[in-house]
């Protein structure tokens, strides 16, 4: 278990850090999202006992985390580097580094890594030397050289930050297995696709701290501000008032009409004191994934809530789907659809449609968030 209680770090004048507090049960697997330069790799080190926190402390399995930890507390931890490191010796001796430290028998370093070696797509290159490996391959084998240590606890910087896909799909199966192996994996990511694939919990880090941590579903389905509502890719913000609010549903106005929004009452980070309240201005998200497109209106009057008219600006593509850009009276709203449904519902530039935002998809976020 790592223990996260109230830290704090600090270089020079310059706060990277501040109280953080969060306990990493035994086997989960933990990704920090967030922008560059918040802290992410800041913590990943200090929990790897590689820095030591200005304030507060970590622990694992209860031990104090610094560069004083018994031997055995060290060895628990295993840490991949966003530059991957790669000593000048053979493919083979670059895993076996860890293996010999410890003391393991040559049969059985030379089991451990002919093993990893075909894990890793490497089977052959034993001989090779490291430094002539594509940035890929070296990353996949400064994985490897920690992984044949069996590590309880895997720590992870950006371990596929511009790798060729290949070996991303390489390192992420490697990632999955050994966190369904019930250990222990914390890694930091700018892919948030890659966070949502791999991990049970996500914390999401601006500032220096966690503004929000929860399963994936939780953070990319009910973010806690409009901060983390941009990072996490929804371009659909808008202001609004909640004019009325009952137990299943609140009602909020907005500048191109008036919103239903909610069966599922309130996010499960809302405390009781934070529920909306009639009369509040706030902000409203949507997902781009959630707006729905219609030509006739035949289809979306049989929901008589959420629908409103107004022409598309701009159709783009972005990989196998399309972000169709809609002006709804001066509102932009972004709706994002597959090739095929532009295609089917004939949209171009200047079409008049009718948009339908369904209410599980509006998400209300207090005025004390909006940043």
């Amino acid at each position: 278990m790592i223990e996260i209680d109230n830290v704090a770090k600090s270089f020079s004048e310059k706060n990277v850090l501040s109280g953080i507090t969060e306990t990493i049960p035994d086997g989960e697997c933990f990704t920090i999202i967030g922008p560059s330069g918040q802290g992410k790799s800041t913590l990943l080190r200090l929990i790897a006992m590689l820095d030591t926190p200005s304030s507060g402390e970590i622990r694992i399995d209860g031990i104090v985390a610094s560069s004083h930890a018994p031997l055995e507390i060290k060895r628990k931890l295993g840490m991949v580097f966003q530059q991957p490191v790669a000593f000048k010796e053979s493919v083979y001796e670059n895993i076996a580094i860890g293996l010999k430290f410890r003391g393991f028998r040559k049969d059985t370093i030379q089991e451990r890594i002919s093993a990893m070696l075909e894990q890793i797509g490497l089977l052959g290159y034993e001989d090779r030397r490291a430094l002539t490996l594509s940035g890929g391959e070296i990353q996949r084998v400064a994985l490897a050289r920690i992984l044949v240590t069996e590590p309880d606890i895997l720590l992870l910087d950006e371990p596929t930050a511009n790798l060729d896909p290949i070996s991303v799909q390489v390192i992420e199966s490697l990632i999955a297995s050994y966190h369904k192996e019930g250990h222990t994996v914390m890694l930091s990511t700018h892919d948030l696709y890659q966070g949502q694939r791999l991990c049970d919990r996500i914390g999401a880090m601006m500032n220096g701290t966690f503004i929000q941590t929860g399963t994936p579903r939780e953070v990319f389905n009910w973010p806690v501000s409009v901060e983390v509502a941009k990072f996490i890719g929804i371009s659909n913000i808008f202001t609004g008032v909640i004019t009325r609010r009952e137990d299943d549903f609140i009602l909020i106005k907005t500048d191109f009409g008036t919103l239903k929004g909610g069966r599922n009452k309130h996010p499960p980070h809302h405390t009781h004191s934070q529920v909306p309240r009639a009369g509040e201005t706030g902000a409203v998200s949507v997902r781009p994934e959630e707006v729905e497109i219609y030509v006739l209106n035949e289809k979306g009057t049989t929901h008589p809530d959420n629908v409103f008219s107004g022409y598309i600006t701009d159709i783009a593509a972005y990989g196998l789907l399309t972000h169709v850009v809609l002006d709804l009276g001066g509102t932009m709203l972004t709706a994002q659809l597959r090739w095929s449904e532009v295609a089917n519902l004939a949209l171009s530039i200047g079409s008049q449609v009718f948009v339908r935002i369904p209410s599980h998809a509006v998400h209300y976020m207090r005025l004390d968030s909006y940043m």
